[in-house]
């Protein structure tokens, strides 16, 4: 009788120590899990923001062969066609999302062709920050764009150099950019806000007698 009551506390014990063990085994399954789902999670906020700096580089990389390619002149032989697209004159000066500023060239001395080839670049660049590369076929919506992308494009008095800048909203906070494109737009968190910017040189060049 004795044996048999030993034998069946044996068996308890030994069911109590295999229960813990499971629960044991479960704990450190269930962390394993949630630290890769937030592994995950992470590897795919980072996925976003380089494709997000990617699409910016291409904007910004595609405004500045524009002011490059309008070689307009003056009766001199000074290129001017770059005064069509210095629009930028404070941060809050800019294009792209909840753009409130006339897309056109921002010199009305210039004229003609070369007016009208800026009007249409700086038509077609709101338009690019805005999404208009992919929109939803039922409402038009335009969903192509970065998120919240503004551009800027200023030029620098002393040298002339003109700087084109893009700005979106990143999804993490990181170094505030010291480019003042599109700033207090994103929040209180300055952190949140993304620029890439590229500088175009425009010779400014005379006929040589």
């Amino acid at each position: 009788m004795r044996l048999k009551l030993h034998s069946q506390s044996f068996r308890a014990r030994i069911a109590g120590f295999t229960m813990l063990e499971v629960l044991v085994s479960l704990l450190i399954t269930v962390i394993g899990l949630l630290g890769l789902i937030g592994l995950q999670a992470q590897a795919q906020i980072t996925e976003f923001e380089s494709y997000q700096r990617a699409q910016a580089l291409v904007l910004v990389n595609d405004m500045a062969d524009r002011i490059a390619f309008n070689r307009a002149m003056d009766a001199s032989g000074y290129v001017i066609g770059w005064r069509c697209y210095a629009y930028t004159t404070d941060p809050q000066k800019y294009l792209g999302m909840t753009n409130t500023v006339a897309a056109v060239c921002a010199d009305a001395a210039i004229a003609g062709d070369p007016k009208t080839r800026a009007d249409a670049d700086l038509a077609a660049w709101n338009n690019l920050l805005q999404g208009s590369a992919e929109t939803v076929t039922a409402s038009g919506t335009k969903v192509g764009g970065l998120l919240g992308a503004r551009g800027c494009i200023t030029r620098d008095a002393t040298t002339g150099v003109i700087r084109v800048s893009v700005a979106w909203q990143g999804m993490a906070p990181t170094v505030a950019s010291a480019d003042t494109c599109a700033t207090t737009n994103y929040g209180a968190n300055d952190a949140l806000r993304r620029v890439v910017f590229t500088e175009v040189v425009v010779p400014v060049l005379t006929v040589v007698p």
